[in-house]
């Protein structure tokens, strides 16, 4: 429901203030003798006495500095409260100013680039604010709700405080009496003199999210999530090749050499005959293409089987070759993490299990 609400409070405070900065061009004012409102749009627009509805104001500058009974909406370049309100103010602008006469009875929802509330300005209900910069020095009954880039508290707020922004400052005079939730890249908070009701809880949790764990997750989460999504890739590939060659004819003792210099051989060739062939047979061109591709995908495991196969003819292990096998993938892949000799590592298996499936697939 808060995310519904800052939303509309931000697409209501770009509209308005869009719309403020042409609507002033000429001076209009307009009472509403049956229902006590008053209309005024224009350049700089004040009042020049008590109004018993509500005032409505479209200028350059809106400034109320006189009583009003009803509820305050207006769209500027520069809004001032400098005086008694009894009802709600609505507000989008790109400077706010309550100064420290100005009492709203009620509730306050602005939209503006800049809002200042100075010392003694009182707010008896809920403040609802969509903004950039927020100076908030101010008396607030209840809540306060807030979506800024940044924030500065150092007056009082005696409900519930909810706050999203790149900054947020608490002062260490101010005083927030209830349940506080603050959002931000930077939070500044002086534990020692701050008086607010803000738990330990709240403070860690704010550091975790800024902390390593965060960090970690943005910068290495896709990382460990690609990594462990290969591994089972590659264990799965591993089993099927051994499924598909445990029961055919024992192969020789493998030439390690020779093996890779075939596999890196063929790696170059077959591309190029690809090429060579499409000039003549497009579809013919795909298959040997696609045999590439597929023997690819398949050389390091390949590399793997062979090696693990081997390992266990000349040394004694005890466990089976299938889980002897899935180590061997595992052991491949964390090494392939490791700068430089990962690489190695990788472009060696690819070259011996590209030359091991050519001998395979010739042999047939």
């Amino acid at each position: 429901m808060k995310k519904i609400l800052m939303a509309t409070i931000a697409s209501l405070g770009l509209m308005l203030a869009g719309l403020s900065s042409n609507v002033y061009a000429d001076d209009f004012i307009k009472i509403d003798y049956a229902n006590h409102n008053l209309y005024q749009t224009g350049g700089v627009q004040t009042i020049k006495e008590s109004i018993k509805g509500d005032f409505y104001c479209a200028a350059e500058k809106c400034i109320v500095d006189k009583y009003i009974k009803g509820d305050v909406i207006a769209a500027a370049e520069t809004i001032e409260i400098n005086a008694f309100i009894e009802g709600n103010v609505r507000a989008a602008a790109k400077k706010i100013v309550f100064n420290e006469d100005a009492v709203v009875t009620r509730n306050a929802t602005l939209a503006a680039s800049e809002v200042n509330v100075m010392p003694g300005a009182t707010i008896k209900q809920d403040l609802m604010i969509a903004g950039s910069d927020l100076d908030l020095n101010l008396i607030l009954g209840r809540d306060i709700l807030i979506a800024a880039e940044n924030v500065k508290i150092f007056g009082k707020v005696a409900g519930q405080t909810d706050i999203r922004a790149n900054r947020i400052y608490i002062d260490q005079k101010a005083e927030m009496t209830g349940d506080a939730s603050l959002k931000a890249k930077q939070f500044d908070l002086d534990k020692k003199s701050f008086k607010a009701n803000l738990s330990q809880q709240l403070i860690k949790e704010n550091k975790k999210e800024e902390g390593v764990y965060t960090k970690f997750f943005n910068n290495h989460g896709f990382n460990t999530f690609r990594f462990f999504h290969s591994l089972i890739s590659a264990i799965i590939v591993t089993l099927i090749l051994y499924l598909f060659l445990k029961n055919r004819k024992q192969d020789q003792k493998p030439n390690f050499v020779l093996d890779f210099v075939i596999g890196l051989g063929v790696s170059i060739m077959l591309p190029i005959a690809s090429l060579t062939i499409l000039l003549l047979s497009p579809r013919l061109a795909f298959v040997v293409l696609s045999v590439w591709l597929a023997i690819l995908l398949l050389a390091p495991m390949a590399a793997i089987y062979v090696l693990a196969k081997q390992i266990v003819k000349t040394q004694k292990i005890k466990i089976s070759f299938v889980l002897f096998l899935v180590l061997m993938v595992i052991a491949y892949k964390i090494v392939g993490i490791i700068p430089i000799i990962g690489s190695l590592v990788n472009l060696f298996c690819f070259g011996l299990g590209m030359g091991y499936l050519t001998k395979k697939m010739i042999k047939k």
